[in-house]
């Protein structure tokens, strides 16, 4: 929730939604609580109970996870934070002695393959019109990925 730029959210209600979902987007994935159950439980609404399905890879292809995901600009603006997030736990944990353990090169690889994927579909989604404030916030988390990346550079 650290990187998911709240400030820049002018609504309070979206500026919830991020939140909830923020906290909540990997238990589908990580536990055995469907999105359905979450609602249940937590009384989310059908936008919450949208974004966290869009959040949750289950069984689809890493291309349809991602171009759900880069169609809805509330659930990108979650999952690049999350990403970026994880970015500064990865380099410190290479900063700290992880540079020669093969699962931290791996993890790094995905998110380079990953980022390439997300650029390159990102400047063609949001190139064209339509922009806004929200988009320029997204650009921005993007290239603090890409930054984020060229400081670790393992090879």
């Amino acid at each position: 929730m650290d990187f998911a730029r709240l400030d820049e959210i002018d609504d309070p209600n979206t500026q919830l939604m991020v939140k909830k979902a923020c906290l909540l987007h990997d238990v589908p994935e990580d536990y055995s609580y469907s999105v359905n159950d979450l609602a249940d439980v937590l009384g989310l609404n059908d936008q919450e109970m949208i974004l966290l399905d869009l959040l949750d890879r289950k069984s689809r292809s890493e291309n349809a996870y991602w171009m759900g995901i880069l169609k809805n600009p509330v659930a990108l603006r979650i999952k690049l934070a999350d990403r970026i997030a994880n970015l500064h736990d990865l380099r410190r944990w290479i900063v700290t002695g992880g540079q020669d353990d093969p699962r931290a090169r791996n993890i790094y690889s995905k998110y380079c393959r990953e980022k390439v994927f997300i650029q390159r579909k990102f400047d063609k989604m949001y190139s064209q019109g339509g922009q806004d404030d929200s988009t320029d916030t997204l650009r921005g988390m993007v290239q603090e990925i890409q930054e984020i990346l060229s400081d670790i550079e393992l090879s």
